[in-house]
């Protein structure tokens, strides 16, 4: 009795000795019960452990369980779950019979094998136990497979789908995405891009950056930090309002350090005179002209020299 309850089978040896054989299919720890005429012998009931996947005697009984068995293997771990590029990830393989127990052995060929935007293997280290620590590293970001495998077949759940995140933003890897021309009226505004990158060149999917960003030009040196904008998936958003015309270079820095394409020069170009001021400006010189063309009229009839 234990885990479970079975029968065993007797066998007369004809030599005065009896053989027993029996089949448990869970580990644990189980009372063999030995009767005559049902009376206990001496010492019955004997207490036995069986262990998954390792022999085990105890006084005349014999007990052996099943080998590992690639589908009844378990992992499970951080690295299975969130893990970053350019940080090592771990997580735990547990051996397992058929039947579901764990195996109190090492010695397994189990084999790891990252695929998708990169691809590389995981260190397996045996602990000896029937648990394997499993550890690999991808320094690209994106969606990737876990492959595990023991004897050539996948264990439970391989292959693996994970989301390798990416790592801390790097000022050296962000970069100025500019829109167009750097040109633009004065006062109307500029707008360019900024794109955070992590230390791998792997894009930036949340926010949370602070950029600065510095103007220098005839108006002097400009500090418009609340011009960005953070969009909250990596990306920012940076606007110029400069009311002087003229060429100004611009300053993008994150930590007091440049991004890749700053510093970077914008000009603003004067505005167009308004249509109305034109048109009266005209009008009003034609009409200058006019009245001194009839005072030259005037003159010319009073001196008798009409023409």
């Amino acid at each position: 009795m234990g885990p479970e309850t079975v029968n065993g089978e007797v066998v007369n040896n004809n030599n005065g000795t009896f053989g027993v054989t029996y089949l448990v299919k869970k580990a644990g720890k189980y009372r063999v019960s030995v009767c005559l005429h049902g009376q206990p012998i001496a010492c019955s009931p004997f207490v036995v452990e069986v262990a998954a996947g390792m022999a085990s005697d105890d006084r005349f009984c014999s007990l052996t369980t099943a080998p590992t068995h690639a589908s009844s293997c378990v992992a499970s771990g951080p690295g299975l779950e969130t893990p970053t590029a350019g940080s090592p990830a771990t997580f735990i393989l547990t051996a397992c019979d058929e039947f579901g127990n764990q195996r109190a052995i090492g010695g397994d060929p189990f084999e790891v094998q990252l695929k998708g935007p990169m691809t590389t293997r995981g260190v397996v280290d045996d602990r000896g136990d029937g648990t394997y620590l499993v550890t690999y590293k991808s320094t690209q970001g994106g969606k990737h497979a876990v492959y595990v495998r023991v004897h050539g077949q996948d264990i439970q759940g391989s292959p693996f789908l994970v989301n390798v995140k990416p790592s801390e933003t790097d000022s050296g890897n962000c970069v100025v995405s500019q829109r167009g021309a750097p040109l633009f009226i004065a006062g109307e505004g500029y707008v360019f891009d900024i794109i955070s990158k992590d230390g791998f060149g792997n894009r930036r999917t949340t926010g949370g950056d602070h950029f600065d960003v510095a103007v220098k030009g005839i108006e002097g040196d400009v500090i418009l930090s609340d011009s960005v904008i953070d969009n909250g998936d990596g990306s920012y958003t940076a606007e110029l309002r400069l009311q002087q015309a003229g060429t100004h270079c611009v300053y993008v820095t994150l930590h007091g350090r440049l991004i890749k394409g700053a510093p970077f020069m914008v000009t603003a170009c004067a505005a167009s005179p308004d249509a109305s001021a034109i048109i009266m400006s005209g009008m009003k010189e034609s009409l200058v002209k006019r009245m001194h063309c009839n005072e030259n009229r005037i003159a010319r009839f009073r001196s008798g020299r009409v023409t």
